[in-house]
């Protein structure tokens, strides 16, 4: 094994120790391992130059913009709105209740992007609910907890961009701007979207649950008319990126190429800035905080999302550090010596990265890793682009969903006093089944629109 590796065992063995083991923070795990690279490797003397260069990522900056918009829409209330027409188009179908609580998941999930985090606020409501038209305990924890785990895989989630981000730390990758790899990254929240819809069914026919009374959800002419310009906000929100992707060439030929870049780059940080801005316009006639309620609220959430980002800025520097220090590149000689077939490699990949997943932050580990895994599959053929768009899938949804270290089950398990074991049975088989399609994917079985 190469001496550079030991790097990556060090790294995982004090996050362990300190991050599962001793319950500590993850920055502060974060923190603690960067400063014992540092020592191992002898580069105290590019400690600043690490923290700084993390510090400067542009990447970093929007993915705190998009949490602090998440912040807003929970506090304003918009997403009730949606959630309300949401629960009046579909709740009607047979299995209503369940597909409600998988599309509403999703929704929310896309605005916070974090699986755990979105169960505590949907699955309050359609967790009970579900209970209440006869489901199982266990059956509802597990749509709940596979309809929040999409929040990593739908923009705009902060994710996203981290996954974004290790196409440019990898040598050789295509050149692609934000708004295009956004388009791609709805095509493969679409697949899942659609995986959990149809297993939902297999399930629910299986269970045999009879269907529920449609009488108690809202009606569509009322949640329509109350709701309406909180539902815009989806289009707020995707217009500017649809319009960037697919007209890069008309901008490029007005203003020229390196413009045309910077657009790209204003695009994806005003974003989250006009999508908050619109949350406050709208909801300002029903909300009930006054706007200084309202940012003493944004404040106290302020607190959980700088821990965040002090995991995502110390993850950075460590993954400027493995770099200089030759660790990525020893990695992947080491994984390729196992003269694996791609479809043996992919696996084992695949394997090691959920497990990775269920006890590490998938978000601190899409920097550390990400480079890793992407230069190694484009390596066997695989385009380098779709690989970037499954990071999410894999190194954060699959994770927080995988027993027995599985967050957002433990999460809906609490809310639906559901039985450990039954409800890990649930999980395993929604794990599974997206395991398979991760794998689809990336063997290229099921293919992805992006660019060749």
């Amino acid at each position: 094994m190469p001496p550079q590796l030991w790097n990556f065992l060090i790294l995982i063995g004090v996050i362990l120790v300190f991050f599962v083991l001793l319950r500590r923070p993850l920055y502060e795990a974060m923190l603690v391992a960067f400063l014992v690279l540092l020592t191992v490797t002898g580069s105290w003397g590019s400690a600043g130059a690490y923290i700084l260069s993390a510090a400067q990522n542009s990447l970093l900056f929007t993915i705190v913009m998009f949490l602090v918009f998440s912040s807003i829409l929970k506090e304003t209330g918009v997403i009730n709105d949606c959630i309300d027409i949401i629960m009046a188009l579909v709740g009607r179908f047979h299995g209503g209740t369940g597909a409600v609580a998988i599309i509403t998941s999703a929704f929310m999930g896309a605005m916070s992007g974090s699986g755990p985090g979105n169960v505590a606020a949907t699955g309050s409501v359609t967790i009970p609910l579900m209970k209440k038209a006869g489901y199982p305990p266990e059956f509802a924890a597990g749509i709940a907890m596979s309809g929040s785990c999409l929040a990593p895989v739908i923009p705009p989630s902060a994710t996203i961009i981290a996954a974004y981000s290790c196409l440019a730390a990898v040598e050789g990758a295509p050149s692609i701007s934000f708004s295009s790899f956004w388009m791609v990254m709805y095509s493969v929240s679409a697949i899942f979207i659609i995986h959990r819809l149809v297993q939902f069914y297999v399930m629910y026919a299986a269970l045999g649950i009879k269907r529920s009374d449609p009488s108690e959800l809202p009606k569509l002419k009322e949640a329509w008319k109350k709701g309406w310009p909180s539902f815009l906000l989806v289009v707020v929100i995707m217009l500017p990126f649809v319009l960037d992707s697919s007209l890069s060439g008309f901008f490029a030929g007005i203003i020229g190429e390196t413009a045309a870049g910077y657009l790209s780059d204003s695009v994806l940080v005003f974003t989250p800035a006009v999508a908050s801005a619109y949350s406050l316009l709208v909801s300002r006639r029903h909300r009930s905080l006054s706007l200084d309620q309202l940012k003493d609220r944004i404040v106290k959430d302020i607190g959980s999302i700088v821990p965040m980002c002090m995991v995502l800025l110390f993850a950075y520097a460590v993954s400027d550090l493995l770099t200089d220090t030759g660790t990525i590149v020893a990695a992947e000689s080491f994984l390729v010596s196992f003269d694996l077939s791609f479809a043996g490699m992919t696996f084992v990949l695949l394997l090691v990265m959920t497990v990775l997943g269920m006890f590490m932050s998938g978000t601190s580990l899409i920097p550390l890793l990400g480079p890793v895994y992407i230069s190694i599959l484009s390596g066997y053929g695989a385009n380098p682009i779709a690989i970037a768009a499954i990071i999410p899938v894999l190194f954060v949804s699959l994770g927080q969903m995988t027993p027995p270290f599985a967050l957002a089950m433990m999460a809906a398990m609490g809310i639906a006093q559901s039985d450990f074991r039954k409800t890990s049975i649930h999980a395993i088989l929604w794990s599974v089944v997206q395991f398979a399609l991760v794998y689809l994917i990336v063997m290229g079985i099921i293919p992805l629109p992006v660019p060749a």
